[in-house]
């Protein structure tokens, strides 16, 4: 090839000047030509080098990424074959009408078979297990959306499933409140695992509330009371707060006192459309009066209200003071104001604290008749006492729930009433509504589970 080219560089020199001067010029035009052809073979040559080095590292990368897809593929095999047995075991720890605690969701639900979320729960560090719908009232339908959960709280519901995990690790530490609940739960009645929300209850550990403008244009939030060892959760649908410790006899005592000759009918909220202008209501047969702070045993009441439920006192309606005689009640009723019954309204009824006054041992106990999923039967006088949760009247002790959910969403499951007062018993009770304004003015969406 290098004869060739030089005889091609000698060609072309014998043409060029004519035949003058060509002898002179014709050696150093041929060492400049050669050597320009030589130095692009060498470069040639090296490109070649490289495009071959090139190759072969294509070749190793091949396969290397092959036996990646291999290992890719051996996992997923290894996954799958774990998530068939896991399929094949769960099915007699599946629970029909019945759906895991309200709240505590791992994230926003899922799209998914059973047999995956059973392996997808598997997977998450807090799941303990999951819940699901099935229209069709199989427990393996071919897909159904999932909510994966951090409680095992179970609530009766119709078509809904459970799937709890049997190898979770050890139990979560206890609330700090739950011996007060070993050392008061002959006054707590219910029809669920109340004792595993007093002691494991991570309702009391629930984030605060949104941030909103008050009336004031101030921001401010309010927020569920911190865990202590002064309350006992009883219940995450409603929140329910027992407080064993809410005024000492005397103050109670007293309050009783200069309440007794204020006495009236009680009456109920009217409607837009209530007919019945009067006020008093067969559902509510107390009497009752009202106070405020200038009255120095409700102050100390009210001042222990505002340190329990976190809200301030700017937020408070006047204290109303109840009598319950024998026979008497209070239906069950909501105290937040539906908007389709009330209208419009700036502020809302966010909790409610009952504070007993007086020690009652026959009837008399306060309820939320649909707590935790619990289905009261219909009757005319909503007065039903058997369902959901009950709690006793014991002088100084108190109730705290809320009407709202976190997301201000109205809470109907926050259905509650005063049960008939027993033979010989009278029954004082202290209630304080806790209100908010609304961040738009506008009626928040009503809740249940």
């Amino acid at each position: 090839k290098l004869q060739f080219l030089y005889l091609i560089v000698q060609e072309a020199a014998d043409g060029m000047g004519g035949a003058e001067g060509a002898g002179q010029r014709r050696p150093l035009f041929v060492a400049s030509m050669v050597a320009v052809l030589l130095g692009a073979f060498s470069l040639s040559a090296a490109m070649l080098r490289e495009r071959r080095a090139e190759a072969s590292l294509r070749a190793k990368l091949a396969l290397s990424t092959k036996e990646e897809r291999a290992l890719d593929a051996a996992v997923r095999a290894l996954r799958s074959e774990l998530a068939e047995k896991r399929a094949a075991s769960y099915s007699n720890r599946i629970v029909k009408d019945q759906v895991l605690a309200a709240g505590n969701d791992l994230g926003k639900y899922r799209i998914m078979s059973v047999a995956d979320a059973v392996a997808a729960c598997h997977q998450m560090k807090h799941c303990q297990g999951f819940t699901y719908e099935s229209s069709t009232g199989s427990a393996e339908p071919d897909i159904a959306k999932v909510f994966f959960k951090s409680t095992l709280q179970r609530v009766a519901l119709k078509n809904w499933f459970t799937y709890e995990r049997a190898d979770m690790d050890a139990a979560p530490p206890e609330d700090p409140g739950y011996p007060l609940y070993l050392k008061h739960k002959d006054m707590i009645e219910a029809d669920y695992d109340v004792e595993r929300i007093a002691r494991y209850g991570r309702v009391a550990n629930l984030e605060r509330w949104p941030e909103y403008l008050d009336d004031d244009g101030e921001v401010t939030h309010f927020s569920y009371p911190r865990p202590a060892v002064d309350r006992v959760a009883l219940s995450v649908s409603p929140t329910v707060y027992f407080i064993p410790k809410m005024i000492e006899g005397d103050v109670a005592a007293a309050i009783i006192d200069e309440a007794r000759a204020q006495l009236t009918r009680s009456q109920v909220a009217r409607g837009k459309t209530d007919t019945n202008k009067s006020g008093t209501d067969k559902v509510r047969t107390s009497s009752g009066a009202w106070m405020n702070d200038h009255n120095p045993h409700a102050k100390v009441l009210r001042d222990r209200i505002e340190e329990i439920s976190g809200i301030p006192r700017g937020s408070f309606e006047e204290l109303q003071i109840l009598r319950y005689e024998e026979g008497q009640k209070y239906g069950s009723h909501v105290d937040f104001f539906h908007p389709g019954a009330y209208g419009d309204s700036a502020t809302q009824r966010v909790a409610t604290l009952i504070t007993f006054l007086s020690t009652v041992t026959v009837g008399g106990k306060t309820a939320f008749p649909e707590a935790m999923g619990a289905v009261p039967p219909k009757n005319a006088e909503r007065a039903d006492c058997s369902t959901g949760l009950r709690v006793a009247p014991m002088r100084g002790a108190g109730v705290l729930f809320y009407s709202m959910r976190k997301d201000l969403a109205l809470d109907g499951t926050s259905l509650h009433g005063g049960c008939p007062v027993g033979h010989g018993q009278e029954k004082w009770v202290a209630v304080q509504w806790l209100r908010i304004s609304m961040p738009d003015g506008s009626h928040p969406p009503i809740s249940r589970l």
